[in-house]
């Protein structure tokens, strides 16, 4: 027997009324197998979800999906393996000025001001 790493409540509710359904609790190997998967559902129950915009489609990862796992302390971890921080004093005026400029640019001020070093 095969064991998925990934389970995710789903559930289809009338758009217009509120009532549900169909809900239920589909494993997969990832978020997206796991949508799939509750499609396929959706699809034995007689419901069209992607043919009728009359149905709300709801999924969220449940609390045993990954056992042990902390999404904030592993983008820590990994922000600490692979940046370096570089901390800069400047007037706060200059920071309002160079964040408009990065803005502008469609960049973050941290990618801006990287651009404008390496210049």
């Amino acid at each position: 027997m095969t064991t998925f790493p990934a389970k995710y409540y789903y559930e289809y509710t009338n758009r217009e009324t509120g009532e549900l359904l169909l809900s239920g609790i589909v494993a997969g190997i990832n978020k997206h197998d796991c949508k799939k998967r509750a499609h396929n559902e959706a699809l034995q129950h007689g419901l069209k979800p992607m043919m009728d915009d009359s149905i709300k489609f709801y999924i969220k990862a449940t609390e045993d999906s990954r056992p042990g796992f902390n999404q904030s302390e592993y983008i820590a971890n990994y922000n600490k393996e692979n940046y370096a921080r570089i901390e800069l004093k400047i007037p706060k005026d200059k920071k309002a000025e160079w964040t408009a400029k990065a803005r502008a640019e469609g960049l973050s001020l941290t990618a801006w001001i990287t651009k404008q070093i390496e210049k």
